[in-house]
């Protein structure tokens, strides 16, 4: 990420840039092109640069002001209504956001240039709406995006998304996507036709799209909107290839079958604090804390351990588990093909650890590295329902997704037993968004080849952690 090209505009700048009274200020073009085309109507497909038209789907309205109480329209629609903010904490993210803004940094997102009627980040004529980041407006802390959006009629609207590119597709099963949207000046005019937020995802090859349209409630204040992946038809919640949200001018529909005379004017937007709800980990062993996918049993079943590390010693690779029960080697690389630095470690927790950690090389453009347990011979954990693991320590530029490795979905070149050509796409991936314990179900079938954690980060190399206490756990009688 670039981040000398997020330009820290005033609000008043934006209305000036926009409106086109003087130029616009150097560097202030934002908006970006986000790849791949979208369809206009229905469920819609998307390239993975930007997802469909479609306003399917469906999700819980917005949360509001400093209780954030949830709306209660199950189908998308206003929820209860808020008021303005000024000098009302915000309430802190439940869970670590996938995009926070705290920094001057667009954090990956772009407007989508997709070129559908009303678009306004590629309009047909007339100013197009602006994107830069804001160093005083944010929820819960100061940091966000900031649009100026240049409405003058109902049906218009801008996309702000966020690509995971050439990064494999991110397994949101089960989660509900937060964003916190700002409208603090403008917009559409008329209480009876107020304008929409839709936080969406698009996913799979094909880009199937789902997003829940929510209009805006009243006042000037900070709200949450929430898309329930869970409610969305015709995705593939296990293959997510880009989010983000969209903001609309309105229908203009009056109550009375026509369409308001009042039109919607330049609208002034803060975009904050993305994150998944559910994505929380178990804080300690044994813990159910977080309540998503990811968690705990307090007390499972039945529990087969793999690796403590209690006993190993070395470098990678470094043997684990005794036969003839489980057993196997770690393994480890960089993007580069350098290696990372993996060793046994006095963990957190005050007994022995696996440590692994990157090897900055600012030559590379790339993902982080990859980390694995790779098991002799192919385990058979049918009568398990989860991985169950512990990482602790790792800093918050980490990306870390944690996946199965099977003959299916394991590439030759990290285990000559895999027959899977797809490249990282060949895994199911599930998001570690701190640091904890997770129990990551297993989809059974298959014998288990090893299990792989990777970070994502596109920055740097140098995340570290610690991984512990990895075993299958029967999580329900």
């Amino acid at each position: 990420m670039n981040r000398a090209g997020a330009v820290v505009l005033s609000s008043a700048a934006v209305a000036i840039a926009i409106c086109g009274c003087v130029p616009a200020l150097p560097g202030s073009q934002l908006s970006g092109n986000g790849g791949g085309g979208a369809s206009p109507a229905g469920a819609g497909t998307a390239g993975r640069g930007g997802a469909g038209m479609a306003q399917g789907g469906s999700g819980g309205g917005p949360k509001m002001g400093a209780d954030a109480a949830v709306g209660p329209d199950a189908s998308g629609g206003a929820g209860t209504a808020g008021g303005p903010d000024a000098g009302v904490p915000q309430p802190q993210l439940p869970c670590p956001g996938l995009a926070t803004f705290d920094t001057p940094d667009l954090e990956g997102f772009s407007f989508n240039p997709y070129g559908a009627a009303g678009n306004l980040a590629n309009p047909d004529a007339g100013p197009r709406a602006r994107l830069s980041w804001n160093e005083l407006e944010g929820s819960p802390s100061p940091g966000s995006l900031m649009l100026g959006v240049p409405f003058t009629d109902y049906g218009q609207y801008v996309d702000l998304q966020h690509p995971f590119g050439i990064a494999p597709p991110q397994n949101w099963t089960s989660y509900k996507l937060h964003v916190r949207v700002k409208v603090a000046s403008g917009g559409a005019p008329s209480p009876q036709s107020p304008a929409g937020v839709q936080p969406y995802v698009a996913t799979g090859v094909a880009g199937a799209f789902c997003g829940t349209q929510i209009g805006v409630p009243g006042g000037n204040g900070w709200n949450d909107y929430v898309l329930d992946l869970a409610s969305c038809v015709g995705i593939e919640p296990s293959a997510v290839i880009s989010y983000g949200v969209r903001v609309w001018s309105g229908s203009g529909a009056d109550g009375d079958g026509g369409v308001s005379a009042m039109r919607p004017t330049l609208a002034l937007i803060y975009v904050d604090s993305f994150w998944l709800e559910g994505s929380c980990p178990s804080t300690d062993a044994g813990a159910a804390g977080g309540g998503g996918p990811l968690a705990c049993a307090s007390r499972p079943a039945a529990v087969e351990v793999v690796a403590n590390f209690d006993n190993a010693t070395g470098g990678d690779p470094i043997p684990f588990g005794i036969t003839p029960g489980i057993s196997g080697q770690t393994f480890a690389r960089q993007q580069d093909g350098s290696p990372p630095i993996v060793g046994i470690a006095y963990g957190p927790n005050g007994t022995n650890a696996l440590r692994a950690a990157g090897v900055p090389d600012q030559s590379v453009i790339g993902w982080g590295f990859t980390l694995g347990l790779r098991f002799d011979t192919p385990v058979d954990a049918s009568a398990y329902d989860a991985v169950r693991f512990t990482i602790s320590a790792f800093p918050s530029y980490c990306q870390l997704s944690f996946a199965v490795l099977t003959p299916e979905t394991t590439r030759p070149d990290l285990d000559p037993r895999g027959t899977c050509a797809s490249g990282l796409a060949c895994n199911v991936w599930n998001i570690l968004s701190q640091p904890g314990t997770y129990c990551v179900p297993l989809g059974g079938g298959s014998p288990l080849l090893g299990l792989l954690w990777q970070d994502f980060n596109f920055d740097r190399a140098d995340c570290a952690y610690y991984l512990d206490d990895v075993g299958f756990v029967q999580q329900s009688r």
